[in-house]
């Protein structure tokens, strides 16, 4: 099973976990200090910025998120 970083992390991921915190794309970007519209951009399949996608990926495990991989995308909340 391959371990899901910063530079792995998938649109897929990042919208699995935003449903599991319920939270907005508003409420990411407020979290990882990006612009709304850079999620947007990225769940949408564009490529955005290595430092971007970082944040993200960081935001949502401080939020208690688990990503999984193994084949197909999967995020978990851990709290």
């Amino acid at each position: 099973m391959s371990k899901v970083t910063g530079e792995t992390v998938t649109s897929k991921h990042v919208k699995a976990a935003r449903a599991l915190l319920e939270w907005t794309a508003a409420d990411l970007a407020a979290e990882c200090r990006v612009a709304v519209t850079t999620i947007r951009r990225f769940e949408s399949g564009v490529n955005i910025r290595d430092g971007s996608r970082q944040a993200i990926f960081d935001a949502l495990i401080g939020a208690g998120i688990e990503f999984q991989n193994g084949g197909r995308p999967g995020a978990r909340l851990m709290r």
